[in-house]
């Protein structure tokens, strides 16, 4: 086969690249295998980005605990109210028939959220948190109406500071939304 004139014209002359100069050294530098000292510091810097994540995830699992904690130390503390509150009325009854039974222990709200958390597979941090994406309010009332319904002794205001600093009326909002809020308040 024959070839074009022109290639023939072409062909004892040096060859141009027509990139640029720049481009041309970056393709070159991509294509050369890596030294062993650079090799080591790619790979020291990919360990220091897999710790800082580790790190991150540790952090946001304490961060977690810590909110799980202190939703379990304020239920603690209404029920312990609850129960010196009739250890006081016990005190004072003047007749057997005067002392009111002992209460069965509640539920723990705290319980209550992480078990609705797991449910829906989501965590409870976001849960709790400020995230309005449908799957997750829908958890977040279901878990604030079940919290309601669980346990009449606490009151709305502190229901919404468990359930991530949130008003009363979200609680009732809740309440209303799963039907078992009545107008005359707690069934």
């Amino acid at each position: 086969m024959a070839e074009p004139a022109l290639r023939k014209l072409d062909r004892g002359l040096p060859r141009l690249d027509m990139r640029s100069p720049a481009l041309a050294a970056r393709q070159r530098e991509q294509t050369r295998p890596l030294s062993a000292t650079e090799l080591q510091r790619a790979s020291g810097a990919a360990l220091d980005e897999i710790r800082a994540e580790a790190d991150r995830i540790v952090a946001e699992a304490k961060a977690e605990a810590m909110e799980i904690v202190a939703i379990a130390l304020a239920d603690a503390r209404a029920q312990a109210e609850a129960i010196v509150g009739g250890a006081v009325m016990m005190l004072y009854a003047k007749d057997v028939a005067d002392v009111p039974e002992v209460p069965a222990p509640m539920p723990l709200v705290a319980e209550i959220i992480r078990t609705t958390a797991e449910r829906h597979g989501i965590s409870v941090r976001t849960l709790l948190g400020k995230r309005n994406a449908r799957h997750v309010v829908l958890a977040r009332r279901e878990a604030m109406a079940a919290a309601y319904v669980a346990r009449p002794d606490i009151s709305l205001p502190e229901l919404g500071r468990l359930f991530g600093n949130r008003d009363h009326s979200a609680i009732l909002h809740a309440a209303r939304a799963a039907g078992v809020w009545h107008k005359g308040g707690r069934a």
